[in-house]
């Protein structure tokens, strides 16, 4: 019982005793107590009779003295949930005589608290415009706040009508993602529903809270519908075998390389670069075999300080060229030792250049730049000079200088 008795608020005044009298009395009915606090006092066998504390006879028989003991117990038991969703304040404040029963505290507290002044009626109206819909989980609570609150303001005699209560509701809807769109098709569809009601007969018109229903049916739909797609989203994040997607694969592909020659997901590290043979990971076919197969391969080695590469044409690249007819050796010699079109990585002083353009390399590297600028006026069918600029070459002094060869542009 303790735990039913904690899911009601307590009381706080006038401002939560409709919704703190409306739950004591289920929580009553259930444990067939309400008759100590309400019940139809003229009807004996209406579902709640009034009941009140019996009288003994001057000599009671057992069954009346039994009776009698059972109806206070009840009447205590009665007094005791009361008490427990009380304050302290509020308690001292309650009759504490001789023969005090449950429904002398009852009615002390409505008197208190359920007055029905203007100052109860303004604290209820603030309630129900500060009432806010958080998400779709939270639609039952919405609406019965509002259920409750039309409820009380008929105990007090307020005439809140349906139009204002349908305006509180769309008032509180979230101004976030779908729910912007919902409100502005709810406030359409009210417009229209009110036209269209002023254009008909008294006779004619719909039953009153017809269109207060219709709107807590579209807003139920709502939430229902976004619970739906909540749900399938949460589901689609599982790959399970009890879920929809069990066993789906992906598109993913993965490419075949000298790791992976087979072009299959690594089984001991789940990678897609490489597969189990040559997993570094422990347990896998190159476990701490990371350093020298780096070293070896140099695939995936830092990189390292080195001495500046010249890229430079050489006699085996010229080779390589295919020159027209009527190109004579005098070009080809001219050609040869040119560092025109040379590449160096890092600046040098011009002797230590000297000595490395004079050293045999085993391997000259063609910058690029040997496919797209001709240093030679014959090989173009027009030239004009206007366009020409100045570049930045290599001369076979091995001194790096602005010089005045021109930039050859024109067609060839």
């Amino acid at each position: 019982m303790s735990l039913k008795i904690d899911s009601i608020p307590v009381l706080a005044g006038s401002i939560n005793y409709p919704e703190w009298e409306q739950q004591i009395q289920r929580f009553l009915q259930s444990e067939d107590l309400y008759s100590h606090v309400e019940g139809d006092e003229d009807d004996p066998n209406a579902p709640w009779p009034a009941s009140y504390p019996p009288v003994l006879p001057d000599n009671p028989t057992a069954a009346r003295r039994t009776e009698f003991r059972n109806w206070w117990k009840d009447d205590a038991r009665t007094m005791l949930i009361i008490e427990r969703r009380i304050t302290q304040v509020q308690l001292g404040l309650l009759p504490s005589e001789p023969g005090t029963t449950a429904r002398h505290c009852w009615n002390k507290l409505r008197n208190l608290y359920g007055r029905l002044d203007v100052h109860a009626q303004f604290a209820l109206m603030d309630k129900v415009s500060n009432l806010r819909l958080k998400d779709h989980t939270d639609c039952d609570r919405y609406l019965s706040e509002f259920s409750l609150a039309r409820g009380q303001f008929a105990k007090m005699g307020v005439d809140y009508t349906e139009l204002q209560a349908v305006h509180a509701l769309i008032k509180g809807l979230p101004m976030y993602g779908s729910w912007i769109s919902f409100t502005q098709i709810t406030n359409t569809y009210v417009g229209e529903w009110v036209r269209s009601e002023a254009r008909k007969n008294l006779a004619d018109r719909e039953v009153e809270n017809a269109l207060w229903e219709n709107l807590v049916s579209r807003l139920t739909q709502e939430c229902l519908h976004l619970s739906t797609i909540a749900i399938k989203s949460q589901s689609s994040k599982r790959s399970g075998p009890v879920s929809e997607y069990g066993g789906y694969s992906s598109n993913l592909v993965i490419w075949k390389s000298k790791q992976n020659p087979n072009g299959v997901k690594c089984t001991n590290c789940h990678g897609i670069s490489h597969d189990v043979d040559h997993c570094f990971a422990p347990n896998g076919g190159m476990a701490g075999l990371r350093e020298a197969f780096q070293n070896k391969t140099g695939q995936f080695a830092p990189a390292k300080k080195s001495d500046p590469v010249i890229a430079a044409l050489s006699s085996d690249i010229n080779s390589a060229i295919t020159h027209c007819e009527d190109s004579d050796s005098s070009m080809e010699s001219y050609r040869l030792g040119d560092y025109s079109f040379a590449s160096i990585e890092d600046v040098l002083t011009p002797d230590k250049f000297i000595s490395m353009v004079n050293t045999d390399l085993s391997t000259l590297l063609d910058s690029g730049a040997s496919s797209h600028i001709i240093n030679d006026v014959k090989y173009f069918w027009n030239y004009d000079r206007q366009g020409a600029k100045s570049v930045k070459t290599i001369r076979k002094t091995g001194k790096c200088s602005f010089c005045t060869n021109e930039l050859l542009g024109s067609q060839w």
